[in-house]
């Protein structure tokens, strides 16, 4: 469970929203060079870190950096990480596939090198799909990729994708839980009366029966908020849904994959 930081603008919402997630016990927090938002997300750490109220190992610090950096990866890592204050991260991910096979080859190996460098822990890739994953086997010489970040809930469960990640080692980290990128998705997900029926099941808030489902299945969970009481209210999803319940949520898939 972590706390995701896309679209969290200005040093005050950033603030609110780490202070409300160390408060209710998040320790992983998921940010990228493109959110704009990692001197912000820096500085409210930092803060935390120096008055003793949470240790650097306490947290796990994930950071995506985009394919088109590929000549510079070195050199956009360090500035993220003069922005985060900190000398490494936990979790280095590839934003999405480059659109050349040459450009994957390339974006990998120069990510691979950032931890020899020393500069991030383990490494992975986000949007990544099974051809792109197949092709890394190719070349890569950490594989499998500890992570790959994807869009991830009961519209879009991505069956296929999911049990090639299983079966490869590959961690499912899903994000756009609460709020998904296809249009309209989020209010008919939120106000389904599976979901809704669900949550009075469980006495929690229909977010918490959202990201119990990947929880549920193996995956992690990345939601963004800056409200506090939604901060701790999706802390309520670490239950467990029951065989039925993920049969009864994966009959409201939309297959756009």
């Amino acid at each position: 469970m972590g706390l995701g930081t896309w679209q969290l603008y200005g040093s005050k919402a950033m603030d609110r929203a780490v202070d409300a997630a160390i408060a209710n016990n998040y320790r992983l927090f998921d940010s990228a060079s493109s959110y704009g938002n990692e001197k912000e997300l820096g500085n409210a750490l930092q803060r935390h870190l120096k008055s003793g109220a949470i240790r650097r190992d306490d947290i796990h610090i994930t950071t995506k950096i985009n394919p088109t950096s590929t000549p510079n990866v070195a050199k956009t890592l360090n500035t993220t990480l003069q922005r985060l204050q900190l000398d490494h991260v936990d979790l280095l991910l590839v934003h999405r596939p480059p659109y050349r096979k040459e450009g994957q080859k390339n974006m990998w190996l120069a990510v691979e090198d950032m931890v020899k460098a020393g500069k991030a822990r383990s490494i992975g890739v986000s949007n990544y799909e099974i051809s792109h994953l197949e092709e890394m086997k190719k070349f890569a010489s950490h594989w499998p990729p500890a992570v790959n970040q994807i869009e991830f809930h009961p519209r879009i469960n991505r069956d296929a994708l999911f049990y090639y990640m299983r079966e490869n080692g590959i961690f499912l980290q899903a994000y756009s839980s609460l709020n998904p990128m296809y249009p309209f998705h989020y209010w008919y997900l939120m106000w389904e009366p599976k979901v809704r029926d669900m949550a009075k099941k469980y006495g929690v808030k229909p977010p918490a029966v959202l990201l119990s489902y990947a929880l549920t299945l193996g995956a992690g969970v990345i939601p963004k908020s800056t409200n506090a009481e939604h901060i701790r209210d999706n802390y309520e999803c670490v239950f467990k849904l029951t065989d039925e319940d993920i049969q009864q949520l994966n009959t409201l898939v939309k297959r756009h994959h």
